[in-house]
């Protein structure tokens, strides 16, 4: 039985977009279980890698409980590393996915800054004006200044503006910031929705890019433009200026994994050698030289001369992207020239969905 499904599952690639396809199980050419993957370069310190995103994973509920996502989500790991792709990014946590080696992963400082709070945060006066489709360039200078982030074509760039990403789900407003005339970055913005009666919302920032400064001086004016009781904006572990300005004015943040998603190496190997150039930096070429790094199924191993380190899958991703409360220790050598190498080079730097939300 589970061949006859494994035949009847379809591919579609999407027509409004190159990368995005869909792997479907028909039965009487409907799709009675479906699966989304969007496949994307990321470049982190320089280093190019890509990366499966997941999403949009759902079977018909007369159809359950017979692992016909299972098949699916199996078959896009299959499918993500034949294409190249070194990380499969899940949107989502339950059990499906952490059964095929999915795990929280990744770490973010979560701010939640209140109204009052706000106007601490005002050291320039920052101009906040709507996108409009003559300033996309613009946004694409500033997000190619980030040294953590998407490759985006300009026509990706237009067409995630009309997505839907995290938190919420819901169209954002796009914001310019300005100083004097100067423009000095972007952020998306999301509030979550008023019913009528109840008291104002929240707001997110799903995405920024740009002047660090001006991110925390827009704060303010956001407090100004919206009618929400707080607004939260998350920093990836690695945007230490953003993290240490807010910090500065007394602002308390909590840690946590990537919001909302699961991770799993699909291609160990790959993803190291494409990060030689970071890794050289961090040890050395005579170590890089020296280092190995193997994956056979759910079996990964990390060599250096003579010393060897093995674990499983859930936890070198742990290793390789680190998590909010530090459990990756648990897993890494404790001794020798291995495990001082692993920590200079672990965790890499990882991506925040942001507009590219799968």
């Amino acid at each position: 039985m589970e061949n006859d499904w494994l035949k009847r599952i379809k591919e579609t690639n999407s027509i409004v977009h190159d990368n995005i396809v869909s792997l479907d199980i028909l039965l009487d050419d409907n799709s009675i279980s479906h699966v989304g993957i969007r496949e994307r370069e990321i470049v982190v310190y320089g280093c190019r890698t890509k990366i499966g995103s997941i999403g949009g994973v759902a079977t018909k509920e007369e159809y359950r409980n017979h692992g016909l996502a299972t098949r699916l989500m199996e078959s896009s790991i299959r499918r993500i590393d034949e294409d190249e792709g070194d990380v499969m990014y899940v949107s989502g946590g339950r059990g499906l996915y952490r059964r095929l080696g999915c795990v929280d992963a990744g770490e973010v400082r979560e701010f939640i800054i209140s109204r009052s709070d706000s106007a601490i945060l005002r050291e320039q006066k920052i101009e906040l004006s709507p996108y409009k489709e003559n300033d996309i360039v613009k946004l694409v200078a500033a997000y190619q200044k980030e040294p953590v982030r998407f490759h985006r074509p300009l026509e990706n760039f237009k067409f995630n503006l009309r997505r839907h990403p995290v938190p919420l789900w819901i169209t954002p407003d796009v914001l310019l910031m300005e100083k004097d005339g100067e423009f000095l970055g972007y952020l998306v913005i999301q509030e979550s929705r008023k019913k009528e009666g109840r008291e104002p919302g929240h707001g997110y920032i799903s995405e920024y890019a740009g002047d660090r400064r001006a991110v925390v001086s827009a704060i303010p004016t956001l407090f100004e433009q919206y009618d929400f009781n707080d607004l939260t904006i998350w920093a990836p572990r690695h945007d230490t200026e953003l993290i240490q300005m807010l910090s500065e004015q007394g602002l308390k943040s909590r840690k946590s994994n990537l919001r909302g998603h699961t991770f799993k190496l699909t291609n160990f190997p790959r993803l190291m050698k494409r990060f030689r150039p970071y890794v050289e930096e961090r040890v050395g070429t005579k170590i890089a030289d020296s280092l190995e790094f193997k994956q056979v199924g759910d079996n990964f191993s990390i060599k250096l001369d003579d010393e060897q380190f093995s674990t499983d899958g859930v936890s070198a991703v742990l290793i390789v992207f680190g998590s909010c409360d530090g459990r990756e220790r648990e897993f890494m050598p404790k001794s020798g020239k291995i495990a001082e190498a692993l920590e200079v080079i672990f965790p890499l730097p990882f991506i925040w969905p942001g507009l590219d939300s799968c």
